[in-house]
């Protein structure tokens, strides 16, 4: 419910039901599995509320606190998502070379686990990251991909982006 008011834009409501499941996740025991990926889903939920408020810092943290306690408790699956996450806060803060990363990280992964989610999206923030800076090259063949995924799995943003890279 949190997740679903923050991101129509209701902030303050999604952010009382969110404290409100933090509240209650912190007083469980540490170290139990359904727990633990359950206080990473608020920090990624947190993390969004801070984005959406321009608070990049903020939203940065969450994202990272998240991702920490995913690292032994959640799946690959949830790392990855947490981890796109990261990678556009740290393009908004012009942070290159840290949205590339991120980026990269959850492309590779996606494409090792054969899921064709996100990654269309991925390769057109990759391309606009590379071409915002300047690398043309490399701007150019992600926004191929952008392109060659966006019409394969029938992303139409990705094509956009892609063609506007391209272009």
């Amino acid at each position: 419910l949190a997740r679903a008011m923050i991101r129509s834009g209701a902030l303050d409501s999604g952010l009382f039901y969110i404290n409100d499941a933090q509240q209650k996740a912190n007083s469980q025991p540490k170290g139990d599995t359904l727990t633990e990926v359950f206080k990473a889903e608020i920090y990624s939920i947190l993390g969004m509320a801070a984005y959406y408020k321009s608070d990049l810092q903020t939203a940065l943290q969450y994202s990272l606190d998240g991702a920490n306690i995913l690292e032994t408790y959640g799946t690959k699956e949830q790392l990855i998502y947490v981890k796109i996450n990261i990678a556009a806060v740290y393009a908004q803060l012009e942070n290159p070379k840290k949205a590339i990363e991120y980026n990269l990280y959850a492309y590779r992964e996606l494409k090792k686990l054969n899921i064709t989610t996100h990654r269309s999206k991925i390769a057109s923030n990759l391309a606009t990251v590379y071409y915002d800076n300047r690398q043309n090259d490399s701007a150019l063949i992600w926004g191929r991909m952008a392109i060659e995924l966006g019409k394969e799995f029938s992303y139409i943003n990705s094509e956009i982006m892609g063609n506007y890279i391209v272009g």
